[in-house]
């Protein structure tokens, strides 16, 4: 799969659009700034809106932590490409280690530990298998804001639909 920078493109943020806004209204709310998506890898802006702050002015925790889960699936599906929807990611359970608490907006980095054709294989072998996550969240000074670990179950879904063969 290729990488898109999607600060300035169309076509690639109406993808997470659609992905984030319309089948999970609720994260509009989060007001996302959706940077980049790519094979196994996506970056998203969690900017700093007042309605989104603690008790000490800094982005919420809560809010974070929804942000790191879009961030994740957003690397799903730049791994899978339009074969995510042919596919369950179901979370079981998630690791936080929270660092710093800090003003301003916060950036995540999403990784899958395999690629979109590896994930393809695998689910080609395997019915369903278990994998994490990890999701780095940091102020936009560089400081570590903390790390969310998922664990996934990873599943092809029983819709008819076809995993297709990438060339």
């Amino acid at each position: 799969m290729h990488e898109w920078d999607i600060s300035g493109a169309r076509e690639p943020g109406e993808l997470a659009r659609l992905a984030v806004d319309e089948e999970l209204p609720y994260h509009r709310l989060l007001n996302l700034v959706y940077r980049v998506i790519g094979d196994g890898h996506a970056t998203v802006e969690l900017p700093d809106v007042s309605d989104l702050r603690d008790e000490e002015g800094a982005v919420h925790r809560g809010a974070i932590f929804g942000a790191a889960d879009v961030t994740n699936g957003l690397a799903y599906l730049g791994a899978l490409g339009s074969d995510a929807y042919a596919t369950g990611l179901v979370v079981q359970g998630a690791q936080v280690q929270w660092e710093s608490s800090r003003p301003g907006p916060v950036t995540l980095q999403a990784r899958l530990p395999m690629t979109g054709d590896d994930l393809l294989a695998r689910l080609r072998r395997e019915r369903r298998f278990k994998m994490s996550a990890v999701v780095a969240a940091t102020s936009m000074d560089g400081n570590r804001r903390g790390t969310i670990e998922f664990d996934y179950y990873v599943r092809r879904m029983v819709t008819g639909q076809r995993l297709r063969i990438r060339s």
